[in-house]
C-alpha cells in the first residue's frame, strides 16, 4: 500500500492528456491549451486560435484534466496576443510566446521603418532603388538593412537623417515645412471626402480621437452640429451604435495624405522625476514631431499622466513617435487618445 501511495504522490502534480490521434502529452497540473499546443510543436502553439476538449469548444484558459482529448484549432496567421502568456504554466510555452512576440514586433517595426524611409524619400522625388545602402550602413555603424529599418520604425533613428546620408543635397529639405497645410475644421472639405456628403454641411474633426491621415475614419451627422470626423476605433462611436442613419463613410483626400500635417493627441503616463518631461520633448522632436500643446493631470508621487498634442504627417508618423517614447524607461505607457 505504501508503494502504491508513493507512486500516486509522484503524479499528483501532473496531468496526462491525449492528442486526437492518441499520443500522450504530460503537462504540469493546471496546464492549459497553449501549454499542450507548444508541447506538441512550436508551430502548433504559434498558430493556435482555439481549442476543443473532448470534442467541445472550450475557452483557452480551461485547465486540462487527466484523460482529456485535446484538439488545437489553428489559424492561418501567426499572431500571438501578448496576454496569452497568462494562459500558460510551462516555461516552454511562455518562452516560445515571448520569442514569437519579439519576432513579430521586429517584423512590424522593420516594415514600418522601411515604409517611413520610402515615404520620406518620395516627398523629395527620390527612392531607395537609386542608391546602395551599404555606404549608409557603414556611416551609421549598422550591421544590416533590417537593423536600420527596425531602428527607424522604433523611432531610434530619424528617417530624415538616413535620407540626408543617402542624398546629401537634401539636407534641411525633408521636414514638413510651412507649405504643408494643417488639417483642421477650416477648409475641412479639402481633407475628407465621402459619397454621402451634403453640400453646405459643416465638417469638423473630433477632439476626442484627433484623426490624422492614415487612420480609418467615419463621420457622424448630428442635427445642429454638422458632421464630426472620428477614427473608426473612437470610443465615442458607441453612443451612435444603434442609429445607422447618422453614419457616413469617409476617406482622406490625396491632399490630406500627401501635403498636410495634423495634430495627434498622445496620452502618456511618465515617471515623476527631474528631466523626464524634457526627455519626452526631445524624443518627439528627434522623431520629427512638433509639440503643439501639453497638459498634465493626476500627478502622484511616482507618476503623472500627460496629454500631448503633436503635429505629425500621418498615422504612421504618430506610431513611430509612440514607439520611440515607449523605448524610454521613464515612460510607463503611451497611446493615441481614443475618446
Amino acid at each position: 500500500d505504501w508503494v502504491e501511495h508513493a507512486k500516486l504522490e509522484m503524479y499528483l502534480d501532473q496531468v496526462f492528456v491525449f492528442t486526437p490521434k492518441g499520443a500522450l502529452i504530460t503537462l504540469p497540473r493546471g496546464g492549459m491549451a497553449l501549454d499542450f499546443a507548444y508541447a506538441v510543436h512550436t508551430e502548433v502553439g504559434d498558430t493556435a486560435v482555439g481549442v476543443k476538449i473532448n470534442g467541445e469548444l472550450k475557452p483557452m484558459r480551461t485547465a486540462l484534466q487527466n484523460g482529456d482529448v485535446v484538439e488545437i484549432i489553428r489559424g492561418t496567421k501567426r499572431e500571438v496576443p501578448t496576454d496569452w502568456r497568462s494562459l500558460t504554466v510551462t516555461g516552454r510555452a511562455r518562452s516560445a510566446i515571448r520569442r514569437h512576440i519579439r519576432t513579430s514586433e521586429r517584423d512590424e517595426f522593420v516594415r514600418l521603418g522601411k515604409a517611413t524611409l520610402e515615404q520620406t524619400l518620395e516627398r523629395a522625388g527620390k527612392s531607395l532603388a537609386e542608391v546602395s545602402l551599404k555606404p549608409v550602413l557603414e556611416t551609421h555603424a549598422i550591421a544590416a538593412e533590417e537593423d536600420m529599418f527596425d531602428a527607424i520604425g522604433r523611432g531610434r533613428l530619424a528617417a530624415t537623417k538616413i535620407a540626408e546620408t543617402m542624398f546629401p543635397a537634401l539636407k534641411g529639405q525633408l521636414k514638413a515645412g510651412p507649405e504643408r497645410k494643417r488639417i483642421g475644421n477650416e477648409h475641412a472639405r479639402l481633407f475628407v471626402r465621402g459619397s454621402g456628403l451634403t453640400p453646405g454641411v459643416s465638417i469638423h474633426f473630433g477632439a476626442c480621437c484627433s484623426p490624422v491621415p492614415g487612420d480609418r475614419i467615419v463621420g457622424i451627422l448630428e442635427p445642429d452640429k454638422g458632421l464630426t470626423v472620428h477614427t473608426i476605433d473612437c470610443q465615442t462611436l458607441a453612443d451612435f451604435a444603434d442609429d445607422d442613419s447618422v453614419w457616413q463613410d469617409l476617406q482622406w483626400t490625396p491632399q490630406a495624405e500627401q501635403d498636410a500635417v495634423a495634430s495627434a493627441r498622445l496620452r502618456a503616463t511618465i515617471r515623476n522625476a527631474p528631466g523626464v518631461l524634457g526627455q519626452v520633448a526631445t524624443i518627439i522632436g528627434e522623431a520629427g514631431g512638433n509639440i503643439l500643446n501639453l497638459s498634465m493631470a493626476h500627478r502622484q508621487q511616482d507618476f503623472f499622466d500627460v496629454d500631448i498634442d503633436v503635429e505629425v504627417e500621418d498615422a504612421r508618423h504618430a506610431t513611430m513617435i509612440i514607439a520611440a517614447l515607449r523605448a524610454n524607461p521613464s515612460v510607463d505607457t503611451v497611446d493615441r487618445a481614443r475618446g
